[in-house]
């Protein structure tokens, strides 16, 4: 995905290219790392360690460009720590949601009720 700029970029050393890789090789093996744990799961763990996905090419495309254009050494990839990937893989979105009124309701108990506009 960013070989090319990467390439056209000289002044990218190679200090701030091996961040690149290093920060991209622990994230996706930790991602990898919680799908397989997920894998053997319910459908929910499934789907949150999955949705890590699109976080991380997120992650590195923000990361990236960073690097690329402010010719930094160092690259912030949350997802190079663990702990992150399993806290996102857990964070899954409200399901069961109504919509009456101007109200938004999750039937779930550990979800607030707010009104469209407002935290109530």
């Amino acid at each position: 995905l960013y070989g090319i700029m990467l390439t056209k970029n000289l002044s990218v050393s190679s200090e701030s290219l091996s961040a690149v890789f290093t920060e991209t090789a622990a994230a996706v093996s930790n991602v990898n790392e919680v799908i397989d744990q997920a894998s053997s799961g319910n459908q929910s763990a499934v789907s949150g360690a999955l949705s890590n996905i699109a976080v991380l090419q997120s992650q590195l495309a923000n990361s990236v460009d960073a690097v690329v254009k402010n010719a930094s050494t160092s690259m912030q990839l949350p997802f190079s720590s663990l702990e992150a990937v399993i806290s996102s893989a857990s964070n899954l979105a409200p399901t069961d949601i109504s919509l009456s009124g101007s109200e938004v309701v999750e039937s779930s108990s550990n979800m607030s009720n707010f009104t469209v506009g407002h935290a109530t």
